[in-house]
């Protein structure tokens, strides 16, 4: 794990890199496959069980920043931690999350898909549906 500066989201073979370099996830899943894309929205974390997701966005602006890739076997629980520090105190998550688990859990079937993490002040104003 990396701490990255502000701007900068970590892509776990290459470190710190600027939100726009960082590569989408390609989550080969076992029993049905597919891709698991995972988006961040505004300034917070994403993390996995089993481990393969800890991607951090300090981007404020509107633009979903992709999360590394990772590799996982059967169902994914992604947990969000919104950055208190900026203001963002809850996540909306839009997309493929089979079963939603607040205050920030997603899980995602073993099917894969696409899911969006976006953090919020609580007015969901910058988290459309």
């Amino acid at each position: 794990d990396r701490d990255c500066r502000r701007g900068l989201v970590c892509d776990g073979a290459r470190g710190c890199v600027s939100s726009g370099d960082a590569g989408p996830i390609d989550a080969g899943l076992d029993g049905g496959g597919g891709a698991l894309l995972v988006e961040l929205v505004h300034v917070g974390t994403v993390t996995s069980t089993p481990a393969g997701v800890n991607c951090t966005n300090a981007d404020f602006g509107p633009t979903p920043v992709d999360c590394p890739p990772a590799t996982f076997t059967g169902s994914v629980l992604l947990t969000a931690v919104p950055d208190g520090a900026f203001g963002y105190t809850d996540v909306r998550w839009t997309g493929d999350c089979s079963t939603i688990t607040p205050p920030g859990s997603c899980t995602v079937s073993s099917g894969g898909g696409r899911v969006r993490a976006c953090f919020h002040d609580g007015s969901f104003t910058d988290c459309p549906p």
